[in-house]
């Protein structure tokens, strides 16, 4: 049985101990931190930092409870343990203060170690910053000073359980004459704080895209408050005889004392912790589960030329290419809520953009590929409208095998035919023409590539369904196979997906090889696919992507041909709109504006 508690050290004789939840908290401040951390020095760097910083994360909280911890026991006070957790910390102590004042040192240490341990780390990274020394440690030391500032200011927040509730009780204690009294109204306000919690969860989930992570979290956190402070509440309601019979501030009753010891108690085992754990898991869960829809939203947009690397003699662009994306994704009830009542977000029925066979992650890989394959294609016609020599290869592939049919059990679909009979198979016709001439029965020798290798074959013509002619009983295609470019062209990773970007990146490439000024220092916005022909081809998110360039500033927006009066309906006039069916219809366009 793997133990709840694990006591790592005696901290001036206080048991330090982690609880098995902290092991989530480590993982997500690792994660987090490595993917944040502007640290330019490689990923062996970037994650010892990130672990270097979640020690450091877990020590400043550990420094936080044991200043709780110090001060409860100069005060008199036995303090059973600090134990780290999920939501950060807590220090049990068995007995509640006698004095105000007492309640108000132990709870207010807390948050003034932290914020002090924030001005000494801001002080360290500032020297080390100014001397240009350590800048990776700078860069971890500088998180962790903003990491223990916002740690003070939270716990400073006026209601329980918060540190700045208790400062809060404290401090309504000799105002109400009563202990019991300060702890109802701190609970009312963790409360309050815990549901406005809730409510920024909910806030950042529907309106901040790509926040649903840290609104996830958030909504644990006020469910945990909530829980708390109700418990909290509750514990503090007057009994029936010991009840509050004295205004002495200093005199709380033997109920005051038994009840808050029992809230104290509740902070880690009590049912409302478990009970408000449970309602924002279920929340939680009805906010990631996925609808099968797809959202569309106008995706980021930029420049395209410092993206793309080309070997030989280039020259620079005057202006910018601009690329135009659109950001989908499978959105949950959170994001269904926020695309409902903003502009610019469409909502799809799944099946109109993912096969019914198809995953969304499958999808969204193919997508990537097909962004690679375009970003190929895009650069061999650009080289070749500049003048320069490439080379396209096509392959003959097999489609399809009719199951009675001759080459049943020797081909198989995608099966690349590269010899028939000792010759290269150029093209279909080709194929069809050879064993046209053949007499049933004979053997034909073929060399195919399956699996990224080749393999020969023999297949057996016979007659075909019909018995008018005779042949392999296959369908076949062209595919396109390797491309010989003349230069290495290469494009950094953009986690782009889909072949929209085909002409932007053409345009951007033939303007640096060919000796002519394309952009003339303006910018312009440009969407379509191209293939290794020239040939402009229409693309979705139309309306996504005129919002991406009147954004941008485009001073024009180069569309497909065939999808003109669409961009024309969906700019408004915002931006001029040309459309053009190919490479050298985009390249005279942009030459007579």
């Amino acid at each position: 049985m793997i133990p709840r508690d694990v006591t790592l050290a005696r901290v001036g004789g206080v048991p330090v101990r982690l609880h098995v939840s902290w092991l989530v908290v480590a993982v997500a401040v690792v994660w987090s931190l490595s993917t944040t951390m502007d640290l330019p020095d490689g990923p062996v760097v970037r994650w010892t930092a990130a672990v270097a910083g979640a020690i450091g994360f877990f020590a400043s909280i550990l420094a936080h409870e044991v200043g709780h911890a110090i001060a409860a026991r100069r005060r008199g006070h036995h303090v059973h343990a600090v134990t780290l957790f999920v939501f950060g910390g807590v220090t049990e102590i068995d007995d509640d203060a006698r004095r105000w004042q007492d309640e108000f040192a132990i709870a207010a240490v807390g948050p003034w170690v932290s914020l002090n341990l924030a001005a000494l780390l801001g002080l360290v990274t500032a020297g080390l910053d100014w001397y240009q020394l350590l800048p990776t440690v700078a860069t971890v030391l500088g998180m962790l000073g903003w990491l223990n500032l916002a740690l003070a200011l939270f716990n400073l927040v006026p209601g329980a359980p918060l540190d700045g509730g208790r400062v809060l009780r404290a401090l309504l204690w000799p105002v109400l004459g009563s202990r019991r009294r300060a702890s109802r109204v701190a609970a009312a306000m963790g409360i309050l704080v815990g549901i406005g919690l809730w409510a920024l969860a909910g806030l950042f989930a529907v309106t901040q895209q790509g926040a649903l992570l840290s609104a996830l979290w958030l909504t644990l956190v006020a469910a945990f408050i909530v829980a708390i402070a109700f418990g909290q509440w509750r514990a503090a309601r007057p009994a029936a005889a010991t009840a509050d019979t004295s205004r002495d501030p200093t005199a709380a009753t033997g109920d005051d004392v038994t009840t808050d010891r029992a809230a104290g108690r509740g902070v880690v085992v009590g049912r409302w912790v478990r009970s408000g754990l449970s309602v924002a898991l279920v929340v939680l869960a009805l906010l990631v589960v996925p609808m099968p829809l797809i959202e569309e939203s106008p995706g980021p947009t930029f420049d395209v030329g410092p993206t793309i690397e080309l070997s030989g003699d280039t020259t620079p662009l005057d202006g910018e290419f601009v690329m135009l994306t659109v950001f989908v994704r499978q959105p949950g009830i959170a994001e269904v809520v926020r695309a409902r009542f903003s502009e610019g977000r469409t909502l799809r029925p799944i099946g109109e953009v993912v096969a019914p066979d198809q995953g969304t992650r499958d999808f969204f890989s193919e997508q990537g590929e097909l962004f690679a394959t375009s970003f190929e294609q895009a650069a061999a016609a650009a080289l070749e409208a500049a003048g320069e020599d490439v080379v396209v290869d096509e392959d003959v592939v097999v489609a399809h095998v009719l199951p009675d049919g001759p080459a049943a059990d020797v081909l198989r679909a995608g099966d690349v035919l590269v010899e028939a009979d000792g010759s290269p198979v150029g093209s279909a016709e080709d194929l069809a023409a050879r064993t046209a001439t053949m007499e049933a029965g004979t053997s034909l020798p073929l060399v195919v590539r399956r699996d990224d290798r080749e393999v020969d074959l023999d297949v057996v013509v016979g007659e075909l369904p019909g018995g008018e002619r005779v042949g392999l009983g296959v369908t076949v295609g062209m595919q396109l196979g390797d491309l010989g470019l003349p230069r290495e062209v290469t494009q950094g990773d953009l986690r782009i997906g889909g072949p929209s970007a085909g002409l932007v990146t053409a345009l951007t490439i033939y303007d640096r090889v060919a000796e002519e000024d394309l952009l003339a220092g303006r910018t312009i916005a440009v969407t379509g696919t191209m293939g290794v022909d020239g040939t402009v081809g229409a693309i979705g998110g139309i309306d996504e992507k005129v919002e991406g360039a009147v954004a941008s500033g485009a001073e024009l927006l180069l569309v497909p041909l065939a999808q003109v009066a669409e961009f024309e309906a969906a700019s408004d006039g915002r931006v001029p709109v040309i459309g053009v069916a190919t490479l050298d219809g985009a390249i005279s366009a942009l030459r007579g504006t």
